[in-house]
């Protein structure tokens, strides 16, 4: 399954009242919660200290040894994964009964998701080149990683080419401030829980902070040719503003992108749980108000917010008691 980070801290919270219903979701095997470092031993990625030699294959036993109902494996990475990738996964199970669950949002939400994300491990494109060089599909790495997660019929796809459509659950997220939620409740007839018994965690930060941080996180990159740090990513969940949103400049090709998957998901037949028209852009967020691009004020006046919760953090931290 690929999910949405809230889901996975669902599963975490309640990673002991789900095998008591039959569900077991396994920990990793370097320490986290999820699961990581098998997803990247199969996928054949590494990520510093969490590259596990073996680790896929230690998931799928624990798997296989399973007797009580259903085994849950959840990390969004799945998605990228390749035709042999997609084999070894279902290979990995053995006789079991194998579903793909993929939660998907509207391309107005997603795209500046994935920019921040994008700015998370190095990136230096501004939002609107970003958004430009992903729409146009061209011969890029920010249109190539895009959609190479996020075209639906194409993730999908690389799995029915193994799986029958019935056992392929698409799940859509509504483009509501509570869609974390009503994902979670989608999700429970699919693990066969009723997860209206499970209080979900509340969101620590907002999932996506404003363009002015955003950029002043961008700026910096640019800067010191280095990632940003976690802690200033964290920082800049903090900063008030404006989120990025897509332009009018957008919006035909956001619709004739969506319009596509909502028909090929139709003529394939894949379980849809949810409603395809949370996939339509929203026209009202996508239009001549699109917010691409922050006011150099603005920008100056996050860098000064970053600054004084960095020093805030790092002062409570001095302030700890050695006892």
């Amino acid at each position: 399954m690929t999910g949405t980070t809230y889901l996975h801290d669902a599963f975490a919270a309640h990673r002991r009242r789900l095998a008591r219903h039959g569900v077991l979701y396994p920990s990793g095997h370097v320490g986290g919660p999820g699961q990581l470092d098998a997803v990247l031993d199969v996928l054949g990625l590494t990520c510093d200290e969490h590259r596990v030699s073996g680790a896929w294959d230690r998931l799928g036993q624990t798997a296989r040894d399973w007797r009580r109902g259903t085994v849950l494996v959840s990390h969004e990475l799945l998605a990228d994964a390749d035709d042999a990738q997609v084999q070894r996964v279902l290979s990995s199970f053995g006789p079991a009964e194998v579903h793909v669950v993929y939660a998907a949002r509207d391309l107005a939400q997603q795209l500046p998701l994935a920019w921040q994300a994008w700015l998370r491990y190095g990136g230096t494109a501004p939002f609107g080149d970003y958004a430009q060089r992903v729409l146009a599909r061209g011969d890029n790495d920010e249109a190539t990683v895009f959609w190479r997660s996020h075209d639906v019929q194409a993730v999908l796809g690389r799995w029915a080419a193994y799986l029958p459509a019935a056992r392929i659950h698409l799940l859509t997220a509504p483009a509501t401030a509570d869609a974390d939620r009503v994902l979670w409740e989608r999700l429970g007839p699919v693990l066969g829980v009723d997860t209206a018994l499970l209080v979900t965690p509340a969101p620590d930060l907002r999932p996506l902070a404003s363009l002015a941080a955003l950029e002043a996180v961008r700026l910096l990159t640019v800067a010191t040719g280095a990632p940003p740090a976690e802690a200033l990513l964290g920082a800049a969940a903090t900063v008030p503003g404006a989120v990025p949103s897509l332009s009018a400049a957008h919006a035909e090709r956001l619709c004739t992108e969506a319009e596509r998957t909502v028909a090929g998901v139709k003529e394939a037949g894949y379980d849809v749980v949810g409603d395809l028209t949370d996939l339509r852009p929203d026209r009202d967020r996508t239009g001549a108000d699109g917010l691409v691009a922050p006011e150099a004020a603005e920008v100056v006046a996050a860098q000064t917010a970053l600054l004084a919760a960095l020093l805030a953090g790092r002062g409570q931290e001095n302030c700890r008691s050695p006892w």
